[in-house]
C-alpha cells in the first residue's frame, strides 16, 4: 500500500536513528539518545507529521502487545502521558457508558451525581489528589469515596492449608513413618500463624454498604478502582449487581505475566474480571542510569530524591533502576479496555508534541526488545517460582 505521512516520517526517523547509533560511542546510553531525538523532533517536525506519527506508533504498539500478551477480551489500547491522565480517560469512558446522553446534552444529562470508589492504594484517594480529577470531570469531592483496607487473619487464611498438612502428616504417621511428626506439624502451624501476613485488600462489606447508601441518596455509583491484590471475583460480582465499571491500576507487573505460556491464576482473574486495566510498560524494563562523574551522580540523585526506587545489582557492581516518572516518556501509560465496552468509543484526539515526546521512547523500546526473548524469561521466572514453592 502507499505509505502514509506518519509511516514516511517513522521510516525517516528510523534511518537517522540507525545512523546515529553507529556513530555514538559504545558507552553511550541508547535510551537517552532516543529521548533526545524525540524532544528534538517534537519541536522541528510539522504538527500534522507528529499527529500522524503518533497514530502510527499507537497502532504498532497495539499489534506488538497483542502478540506479547494472551489477550481474549482487551482489544482496545489507548495511550496517555501518565497514570493521572489515563485515570481521567477511564473515568470519562465510564461516565459516557453510564450516561449515554452525555455526549449530546453535556452535564445537563447528569441528573444523578456519579460516585467513584477506591482505596488508599490508589494515589487518587491520597492527599486530596481527587480535587484535580474532580475539577476536570466537573464533579465535587463528594463523588470520590475512600473504601478502607482490610487484612484477613492468618488463621483464617491458612486454615485450609494447615488442615491439609495435618491430614498428610497423619497419613505418614499412621503408615509407620514417625519421629516427631506431631511436634513438627505444631511448629509449622506456629510459624505460619506468626510470620505469614495476608495482604491488605479492599473491605468489600464496606464497599457494598457505601454503594447501597449512595443509591438510597439518589446518587449513581459508577466506577470501582481496585488493585490486583484485591478479591477481584467478589468485587466483580458487586459491580455486576449494581452496574459499576471495574478498573484496575498498579497491575504492570501482574500484566507482564500475561506473556507467559500458561497464565498464572492471579493474572487470569485480573484479565477476566476487569473492565479496564492501566499499566506503565517502562516498569517491565531495567534502564541504566549511565551517570559518569560526581556531578552527574549528584544531579541524578537530586532528580530522583523524592521518588521511591527499586534497585537491582548487576555484574561489575553497577546498578540499574526503573526509570522515574520525571524522565520524559518513562511515565507513559497504556490502558486496555474490554472489547464489549466500545459501544461508545472516545472521540479521535489530536496528539500534541508533548504526547509525541512521551510516546516515542515507549514505541522504541517495544519495537527493539525481542518479544520472544521476554516471553521466554517470563516462563523461566514462573518455573523458578513453582520450584521454590514446591521446596518451601
Amino acid at each position: 500500500h502507499e505509505p502514509s505521512e506518519g509511516e514516511e516520517g517513522i521510516e525517516y526517523v528510523l534511518h537517522r536513528l540507525q545512523q546515529l547509533t553507529r556513530m555514538v560511542d559504545r558507552g553511550a546510553h541508547t535510551d537517552l539518545v532516543v529521548r533526545s531525538i524525540g524532544s528534538f523532533l517534537s519541536v522541528t517536525l510539522p504538527k500534522s507529521w507528529l499527529d500522524s506519527m503518533c497514530r502510527f506508533m499507537v497502532d504498532r504498539m497495539q499489534l506488538i502487545l497483542l502478540k506479547f500478551f494472551t489477550f481474549k477480551h482487551y482489544c482496545s489500547c489507548y495511550f496517555n502521558c501518565d497514570v493521572n491522565t489515563a485515570r481521567i480517560f477511564v473515568l470519562q469512558c465510564a461516565l459516557h457508558r453510564r450516561f449515554p446522553l452525555l455526549i449530546s446534552e453535556g452535564c445537563a444529562s447528569l441528573a444523578r451525581s456519579p460516585v467513584f470508589y477506591g482505596t488508599k492504594q490508589c494515589s487518587l484517594f491520597n492527599d486530596n489528589n481527587y480535587i484535580g480529577c474532580a475539577w476536570q470531570l466537573l464533579q465535587t469531592g463528594a463523588s470520590f469515596k475512600v473504601i478502607p483496607l482490610h487484612r484477613a487473619s492468618p488463621q483464617a487464611h491458612h486454615s485450609t492449608s494447615t488442615a491439609s498438612k495435618r491430614r498428610h502428616k497423619h497419613k505418614k504417621a499412621s503408615s509407620g513413618k514417625h519421629g516427631g511428626v506431631d511436634k513438627e506439624e505444631e511448629l509449622l502451624q506456629q510459624i505460619a500463624n506468626e510470620n505469614i501476613i495476608a495482604p491488605l485488600t479492599m473491605d468489600l462489606r464496606t464497599l457494598e454498604q457505601e454503594i447501597e447508601r449512595d443509591q438510597s441518596k439518589g446518587r449513581l455509583p459508577c466506577v470501582v478502582i481496585a488493585s490486583p491484590t484485591d478479591n477481584l471475583q467478589r468485587i466483580k460480582a458487586i459491580c455486576d449487581r449494581h452496574g459499576l465499571w471495574l478498573h484496575i491500576e498498579g497491575g504492570s507487573s501482574s500484566l507482564l505475566l500475561a506473556a507467559a505460556t500458561t497464565l498464572p491464576k492471579s493474572t487470569r482473574l485480573m484479565m477476566q474480571y476487569a473492565d479496564s486495566i492501566s499499566c506503565q510498560p517502562f516498569e517491565w524494563y531495567m534502564l541504566n542510569n549511565a551517570c559518569d562523574g560526581d556531578a552527574q551522580q549528584k544531579a541524578a540523585k537530586s532528580l530522583h530524591a523524592n521518588r521511591p526506587k527499586i534497585m537491582a545489582k548487576q555484574k561489575g557492581g553497577t546498578k540499574k533502576s526503573y526509570c522515574g516518572g520525571d524522565v520524559p516518556g518513562c511515565s507513559a501509560t497504556l490502558t486496555f479496555i474490554r472489547q464489549d465496552l466500545r459501544d461508545t468509543p472516545p472521540p479521535v484526539m489530536q496528539y500534541s508534541d508533548a504526547d509525541f515526546v512521551s510516546m516515542f521512547p515507549l514505541w522504541h523500546i517495544l519495537c527493539t526488545r525481542s518479544v520472544k526473548h521476554i516471553k521466554t524469561r517470563v516462563d523461566h521466572a514462573l518455573n523458578l517460582c513453582t520450584r521454590l514453592t514446591q521446596q518451601l
